[in-house]
C-alpha cells in the first residue's frame, strides 16, 4: 500500500511539472476590427476570447534624455518618443500593455496581455491566406509577492540598526492621500549595467 502512493504521489508530481515545462503556445492572427481615428483607439481582436479595447498609452516625455557614460566614455543624446508612443496601447479591463505596429497591410503586437498572458510576433512563421502574421500567446508564471511580508523585513532591519522608525511605521500602516492637481513631475531613471550584465546582449 505504502509503495503504491509513493508512485502515484510521484506520478502526480512528474505529470504536473511536464505539464508546467511543456505549455503549448496559442498560435493567431491578430486583426484590427475598429479604429477611432480621432482618439487613436482601436478594437484588437486576438482570439474568439480575447478582444482588446485599447487606449493610446502615453507613459514617456516628449522628449526623453538618454546618458550613457563608461569608463571612456559620457555621451549624453535627446531622443524624441513621439514615434514611440505612436505605438504603445492600454486596456483597462485586461490591465494589458501592448505594442501595436503597423507595416504594410499586417498587425504586429508586442507585449502584456494580462497578468499571466503575454504575445509576440512570430516573423518567421506561416502568413494567414489574407497576409497576417502569426503570434504566440503563451503563459508566464504568476508572481506572487508578499509585499507585507517585505514591510516587516524593512522594519526589522531598521531596528536592527538602531534607526528611529517609528515616524516609517506610521507611514507604512496608513494610507496617504495623493497630492491633487499636479500634472506633471520628472522621474530620473538610472539604470547601471555592467560587463557582465551585457554579455547577455
Amino acid at each position: 500500500m505504502y509503495n503504491t502512493e509513493i508512485i502515484m504521489l510521484t506520478f502526480i508530481a512528474l505529470s504536473r511539472l511536464i505539464l508546467c515545462c511543456y505549455a503549448e503556445e496559442q498560435h493567431v492572427y491578430p486583426r484590427i476590427l475598429d479604429e477611432r481615428s480621432t482618439s487613436g483607439n482601436l478594437v484588437l481582436k486576438l482570439t474568439e476570447k480575447i478582444t482588446l479595447n485599447l487606449e493610446r498609452s502615453t507613459v514617456l516625455a516628449d522628449n526623453l534624455l538618454f546618458v550613457t557614460t563608461s569608463k571612456d566614455l559620457h555621451e549624453v543624446e535627446t531622443i524624441d518618443t513621439s514615434h514611440i508612443q505612436q505605438t504603445i496601447f492600454h486596456d483597462t479591463h485586461y490591465q494589458s500593455s501592448v505594442s501595436v505596429r503597423r507595416r504594410d497591410d499586417t498587425v504586429e503586437v508586442e507585449g502584456i496581455i494580462n497578468d499571466n498572458l503575454r504575445i509576440r510576433p512570430l516573423p518567421q512563421g506561416e502568413r494567414s491566406t489574407d497576409g497576417q502574421m502569426l503570434h504566440a500567446i503563451f503563459e508566464v508564471p504568476t508572481t506572487k509577492e508578499n509585499f507585507t511580508e517585505a514591510r516587516q523585513d524593512i522594519l526589522h532591519l531598521g531596528m536592527s540598526n538602531g534607526d528611529d522608525i517609528s515616524g516609517y511605521r506610521e507611514d507604512l500602516s496608513s494610507p496617504q492621500a495623493r497630492a491633487s492637481g499636479v500634472d506633471k513631475f520628472p522621474v530620473e531613471l538610472h539604470i547601471i549595467s555592467d560587463k557582465e550584465h551585457q554579455r547577455s546582449y
